[in-house]
């Protein structure tokens, strides 16, 4: 009997040894942009989403949706909830808490977060940061899976067509990593 474990354990031993390794599978994220076709965008502010939809009407690779039920990709938008105005008092007076000049400048302000979610696992596909700035000349943003959006001065077409350029990039990169078989090299 331990003549025959033994024997079974060396031949085990001995395909494993031949296998070949696995070849790493592309990760989840990618292939559910590749292969999604339903999008939903959410309600978003100033008519936003509408403008949204119009250009992946023009895109053509996804298909938006009225439902959010069922779809594979959704487009979501979030304002960040506002800070509360900070106090000092000056002369018995209280007065709005003012930066001085010698104090380090903060980042410019978020005005919208916008993701591209997987609608089944809840999964962050994309994520974009629209700022309250103008981008500076020869700074672009990476067009990966988190980026930032500058927005200064742009109505919400101009703003769609940034955030659906910027999108599309994305995903435009990811289709040239993978290949025409749909395969990571």
């Amino acid at each position: 009997m331990t003549g025959l474990l033994g024997s079974i354990l060396m031949l085990a031993a001995s395909l494993g040894a031949q296998a070949k390794p696995a070849r790493p599978s592309k990760p989840a994220a990618v292939n559910r942009l590749m292969t999604a076709k339903l999008i939903y965008v959410s309600p978003m502010p100033a008519g936003l989403d509408r403008w949204i939809i119009e250009e992946f009407r023009g895109w053509g690779r996804y298909h938006p949706t009225g439902e959010s039920a069922g779809v594979d990709l959704e487009m979501v938008a979030h304002t960040p909830p506002k800070k509360a105005i900070q106090y000092v008092t000056r002369h018995d007076v209280p007065q709005p808490k003012t930066k001085r000049w010698w104090q380090k400048k903060k980042k410019e302000p978020i005005v919208l977060s916008i993701g591209v979610i997987n609608w089944v696992t809840g999964q962050s596909l994309w994520h974009a940061d629209v700022l309250d700035a103008r981008q500076k000349s020869g700074e672009n943003p990476p067009s990966g899976p988190r980026t930032e959006i500058y927005a200064k001065g742009l109505t919400p077409a101009e703003l769609a067509i940034k955030i659906t350029t910027t999108f599309r990039r994305y995903v435009d990169s990811l289709q040239t990593e993978s290949g025409p078989g749909g395969q990571l090299h």
